[in-house]
């Protein structure tokens, strides 16, 4: 176990002041910073730690951040979001002669749009992932040796909604 330490800032606001159209328009944001001090158990003896290391939470990034940058009215709708995660570790310890099994520092951009044709017909298009970012695991907190890449694309989305 050990301590975790902190901050989180929010932001969530309608652009209501602008003129004209322009006051449909909104942002959401938020940031995270996350320090931990975790003494990890690699070998024991009858119950006894023999080896530790000192190293972040598994799992957690320090920092993390998003963004979105939205137009809203009646009947039109569209989105989009930077999401930013950096680097953290995803095991301790990787493998003989690795000290960790980490991940690195990503950012995804998504959109989508909608439009309403009437009260009661929607059409929807989604895109994730536009700046075909890939995930890139690796060992060893020094040399951080490529484990392997793992590349998704983008993805695209599209969907026609009937309320009744």
């Amino acid at each position: 176990g050990g301590p975790l330490k902190g901050v989180e800032l929010n932001l969530q606001t309608e652009l209501d002041f602008l003129p004209s159209i322009w006051k449909n328009l909104g942002v959401l944001a938020n940031y995270t910073h996350v320090t931990s001090d975790i003494n990890y158990i690699l070998t024991s003896a009858n119950g006894v730690p023999t080896s530790t290391v000192n190293a972040d939470l598994i799992g957690l990034s320090r920092d993390s951040a998003s963004g979105t940058l939205y137009y809203e009215d009646d009947r039109f709708s569209l989105r989009t979001t930077g999401t930013y995660r950096g680097k953290y570790i995803r095991g301790i310890p990787a493998s003989t002669g690795s000290d960790l099994q980490g991940n690195d520092a990503t950012f995804y951009l998504d959109a989508s749009l909608s439009y309403n044709l009437s009260p009661h017909l929607k059409l929807t298009l989604e895109a994730q992932n536009l700046t075909d970012e890939q995930n890139r695991l690796y060992i060893d907190s020094v040399r951080q040796d490529t484990l392997f890449d793992t590349r998704i694309g983008r993805t695209f989305s599209f969907a026609v909604n009937y309320k009744y």
